[in-house]
């Protein structure tokens, strides 16, 4: 069975930080062994993706092929960790240049599965509903499989 790469696109405000890795610790094993998922993209810009990581890192314990991947920007004041902190952290780094666009597009270039955090009507931050939207947009573009966690807890309520 071919192995899944999954980006993760994660803008969301978290009120309850150990309820969240709890069910995002239930997902993400659930694509790990039912979607055969290797490989986790992230860019860690959000609270909510750096979470992820920690799940993601803890999973390793567990599912030790997996692959947590950074990408960040080539000349990027903003990166979350420099390349030597980020090899603490992931496994590997991919590299993008350009500007921020280029990093979400290479994320969803790079995927088969798309998942975001996604609510129309939701008011997120500044400009990370916008990305969030344009990424989403790309993803049906390229005909990925994208997995709305808002619409997923949503059903599960």
């Amino acid at each position: 069975m071919k192995t899944a790469t999954v980006a993760i696109v994660l803008h969301k405000y978290v009120e309850d930080y150990k309820e969240f890795c709890k069910q995002i610790s239930r997902f993400i094993s659930d694509l790990i062994e039912e979607e055969n998922a290797e490989t986790f993209i992230l860019t860690c810009q959000s609270h909510t993706e750096f979470y992820c990581l920690n799940v993601l890192t803890d999973l390793k314990r567990y599912y030790p092929l997996i692959k947590r991947v950074y990408v960040r920007l080539f000349n990027d004041r903003f990166n979350r960790f420099d390349d030597k902190e980020a090899l603490n952290e992931f496994d590997e780094i991919y590299v993008t240049d350009k500007d921020i666009t280029n990093r979400y597009d290479a994320l969803v270039d790079k995927c088969d599965i798309l998942v975001v955090y996604y609510e129309n009507d939701y008011k997120l931050l500044k400009g990370r509903a916008l990305a969030t939207k344009r990424v989403v947009a790309r993803a049906v573009e390229q005909n990925k499989r994208i997995i709305n966690l808002a619409e997923y807890y949503n059903n599960r309520a």
